[in-house]
């Protein structure tokens, strides 16, 4: 690998290391929840309706 590009390459992952926290767990607000919820619900009904459909 040329020197140039991995100096520029470790930097940037130094860098990364100093700007990104590590966050042990997500804390998102109450109203994420339902969204989930609804992404879900579609994806299980869309199984169902393409089992239904092509079995």
């Amino acid at each position: 690998m040329d020197p140039l590009l991995q100096y520029a390459t470790s930097r940037i992952i130094e860098l990364e290391r100093l700007l990104v926290l590590d966050v042990p767990e997500m804390v998102w607000p109450a109203e994420v929840g339902p969204v989930y919820a609804q992404i879900e619900c579609a994806g299980i009904y869309r199984r169902t309706i393409n089992t239904a459909l092509f079995n």
